[in-house]
């Protein structure tokens, strides 16, 4: 019997009769976590369909791609959203702050606008209310915005939540950010794989959760599979977790809910772990990082300009994670050449260009910021160097000369 329902009949397999007719619509749910609840928050609902000849489960693409009439998606697309609110239903007694994330096709919505009227008749006789609901947008090609705007727009009035799924791949663009004003962003899956080991990825996340924390919007992090993707995605800013790593998506019972607590514990103490030993790896090369450039100020406090030069090209390559070294004056104006480790800048690629002296430096962070005042010593975040096109940061130091004189030393460090 497990055989035939893997290998399916001809009844889910191909007919000429429609395949709503020989199936069972079931939704399956996969929870979605709280970082500062620490908790289950919510369950994405999730359609699939079930042969009633041989048993066999379909997969939502499966079972999408068989239907090609636009008015039998929109009837499994309802089918799905009731099924999954009266499941949901059973939930909400144990806790009536729980949400539930609805899967809505911009396309659909785009051929046949869908009225929040419909969900709301579905959770008639129910304990589900609006502000249980997040109405979940996706885009599988490009839809009419203006009709996808109006639908958002009457949802949220209905009391809904709106996320916007995708985010980062295909047609979830910046400009539907601003267009629907979620409530919530999901970050697909293609930029959560391998976060830990790809800077890139890593820089499009951190930037995507300060745009969404301006904007007063939460960032869900969509397919977090390995520890590393967990621990990195709360690091750079993740609210909400969703994934392979706390569970697959299976029925809405015990079974899916109770191994979470663990999961969630492990991942507390898992990313408590790797703060702390993250914050001591910091302060131990910053401190190595401040002592190196208060003895080479010191040094330049005993000497006038014109030995500048001298002193910097002995110290460049006294540490191999010094990439150079350089001096402005009070108006940010390069005065030295920079000097540069000879390991460490071997390889220069021609888009990259070395700063040089004479170059003007007074427009960046790690100058003004010490010339206006504000602080005495800067590091600016990680960045990738003009000289060298690797990752590094430039700590930068005011000092006077030994005339009185004031001007500010510039260290790119190797990261």
């Amino acid at each position: 019997m497990q055989n035939v329902a893997t290998a399916g009949c001809a009844e889910c397999l191909g007919s000429d009769s429609s395949i709503l007719e020989k199936i069972d619509v079931i939704t399956y749910f996969q929870p979605i976590i709280s970082v500062t609840k620490s908790a289950v928050i919510g369950f994405e609902s999730l359609c699939r369909g079930r042969c009633r000849n041989c048993g066999r489960l379909i997969s939502p693409f499966e079972l999408f791609g068989k239907l090609k009439d636009e008015n039998e998606l929109f009837t499994l697309d309802l089918m799905a959203r009731k099924v999954a609110i009266r499941q949901f239903d059973k939930t909400l007694a144990e806790n009536n702050e729980l949400l539930l994330f609805l899967n809505f096709d911009a396309n659909l919505i785009e051929q046949r606008i869908d009225s929040p009227n419909t969900i709301l008749a579905f959770c008639e006789g129910t304990n589900v209310k609006p502000n249980n609901l997040i109405i979940e947008v996706t885009e599988s090609k490009p839809c009419d915005i203006d009709r996808l705007v109006e639908f958002v727009d009457s949802s949220r009035n209905a009391g809904f939540l709106i996320a916007l799924d995708d985010v980062g791949t295909g047609y979830s663009n910046f400009d539907r950010i601003s267009a629907i004003k979620p409530d919530i962003i999901k970050l697909d899956r293609s930029i959560i794989e391998n976060l830990d080991k790809d800077y890139h990825k890593k820089v499009i996340f951190r930037s995507m959760a300060r745009l969404a924390g301006k904007m007063g919007i939460l960032l869900l992090a969509e397919g977090v599979e390995k520890e590393e993707e967990v621990t990195y995605s709360l690091e750079l800013g993740a609210d909400l977790l969703q994934g392979f790593y706390f569970a697959r998506p299976g029925e809405l019972n015990k079974e899916l809910t109770e191994p979470l607590k663990n999961k969630i514990s492990h991942m507390e103490s898992r990313y408590r772990d790797f703060k702390i030993a993250r914050i001591r790896d910091l302060r131990e090369k910053h401190k190595i990082y401040a002592d190196v450039m208060d003895e080479i100020s010191n040094n330049l406090n005993n000497t006038t300009e014109e030995n500048f030069d001298d002193l910097l090209a002995k110290y460049v390559d006294t540490q191999d994670f010094i990439e150079s070294l350089y001096v402005l004056n009070n108006e940010g104006v390069q005065i030295t050449h920079s000097h540069l480790n000879c390991v460490l800048c071997i390889v220069k690629p021609k888009i990259y260009k070395i700063f040089k002296k004479g170059d003007i430096h007074y427009y960046k962070e790690y100058f003004y910021l010490l010339w206006e005042r504000v602080l005495d010593k800067f590091t600016t975040d990680t960045y990738f160097s003009h000289i060298t096109g690797g990752l590094c940061k430039t700590i930068s130091q005011r000092f006077k000369s030994r005339d009185e004189k004031d001007y500010v030393l510039c260290m790119n460090i190797r990261e």
